[in-house]
């Protein structure tokens, strides 16, 4: 494959007699050479049908060529659109690096937003899930290069390039350059009924993950309203209720926390069941778990709510 910023090509033969050029886009390009990798562990195209790909970024996004057609890696838009904060520094393009992590079949990809010149965002494509999720380091060292070492055994490790000076093994213990590592899982903002016109009342919470050794507690975080910041209480005093019990009082602030700890006893799993009372005509839950000493940290096995339909939402007002 040869790249200009815009163009991709094919060439093809094996001596001047046969030597063929072909045009597969005059429209997508490579302007981020070190961004490109090959994925040869069989990605999934489509059913029963499996390719070895080439993946790198172009001006509008990270693309995979799959030897006949180019594709787009959709899901990180907001990082190639000019209109967001988030926005890749298209100036510094170049300094984006990328690389095929092939023992977690996954795709790195490391760009610079904003006014940043070295890479500041890490994102991972799940090669085999197709989805792409953040790394973040925090205020900790993040590298701004990654590669593959091998051992004399044909081992695969890859290593990252710090702004330090220093290259660190990644994916390699159970602690970031000696800082705790955070797992998240937040849900999108929904409705219980399915009917954005009503509004609902979670009663109950139910959550369910494997227990650790290391000593750490699970927090839980409930949003309202698809409020992003935690607000101020709301009461909410409604009698026009599908159950009645009295006049019905309810306390719902924007955001809430739980904490389940994760550690001690023989028991397989934790189990905990949190009663909550949260009116809303939208709700979020975010799970956190910050772990050191754990190669496998939060690894949920179910969770769930009550709830019942409260009132209808017609008002443009919580």
């Amino acid at each position: 494959m040869v790249f200009k910023q815009n163009e991709t090509y094919i060439l093809d033969g094996e001596s001047p007699d046969d030597f063929m050029i072909y045009p597969v886009s005059n429209k997508v390009g490579c302007p981020a050479p070190l961004t490109l990798d090959t994925a040869e562990i069989g990605f999934e195209l489509a059913e029963n049908v499996q390719r070895n790909v080439a993946i790198w970024i172009s001006h509008s996004g990270p693309i995979m060529f799959d030897g006949a057609v180019i594709s787009p890696l959709k899901g990180i838009d907001t990082y190639f659109d000019p209109n967001s904060d988030d926005c890749i520094n298209f100036d510094y393009i170049t300094n984006a690096r990328g690389w095929v992590d092939s023992t977690y079949r996954e795709y790195n990809l490391l760009i610079p937003t904003g006014n940043e010149t070295d890479p500041n965002v890490w994102l991972v494509y799940d090669l085999t899930r197709k989805r792409w999720y953040k790394k973040d380091t925090g205020t900790s060292n993040m590298p701004i290069c990654g590669f593959p070492v091998f051992s004399e055994e044909g081992n695969q490790y890859i290593y990252g390039g710090l702004t330090t000076g220093y290259m660190m093994r990644l994916e390699n213990g159970t602690d970031w350059d000696g800082a705790n590592i955070q797992q998240r899982v937040e849900t999108g903002d929904f409705w219980p009924t399915g009917n954005i016109w009503q509004q609902t009342l979670i009663r109950r919470l139910k959550i369910v993950t494997k227990k650790i050794v290391e000593s750490a507690t699970l927090e839980v975080l409930y949003y309202r309203d698809t409020d992003l910041e935690v607000g101020e209480n709301v009461t909410f005093r409604d009698g026009d209720v599908v159950f009645t019990d009295g006049d019905v009082a309810w306390s719902s602030p924007t955001t809430i926390t739980l904490d389940i700890s994760l550690a001690g006893s023989t028991e397989r799993l934790a189990r905990d069941t949190e009663p909550l009372n949260k009116l809303g005509w939208s709700h979020r839950f975010a799970f956190i778990l910050e772990t050191n000493s754990t190669t496998n940290g939060f690894r949920p096995i179910y969770w769930g709510i009550q709830y019942v339909y409260a009132r209808d939402d017609l008002g443009t007002e919580s």
